[in-house]
């Protein structure tokens, strides 16, 4: 009898150490995915906010402006070294 107690004891113990490992792989997996997710969240925000700021024409006048050295008749652009 207690050679059955001391086998049903180790079986119990091992069952329970499998499961504890699934369990924190399975914790280490989450928070991993939800730190992936946050990190969506936030670059869907700014794709969003980039969006809309599109949709401004003083925004897209600044952006090429500033990207491609447009400028209005009668203005000079100067390049400065380091900006």
């Amino acid at each position: 009898m207690a050679a059955f107690m001391i086998a049903t004891v180790i079986y119990a113990m091992v069952c329970f150490h499998q499961q504890y490992n699934k369990y924190t792989t399975a914790s280490a997996s989450l928070e991993k995915t939800q730190t992936q997710l946050a990190s969506a969240k936030t670059t869907h925000q700014n794709l969003k906010q980039e969006v809309k700021d599109l949709g401004d024409e003083s925004y897209l006048e600044k952006l090429v402006r500033e990207k491609y050295m447009y400028t209005k008749d009668g203005e000079i652009v100067f390049n400065l070294p380091g900006e």
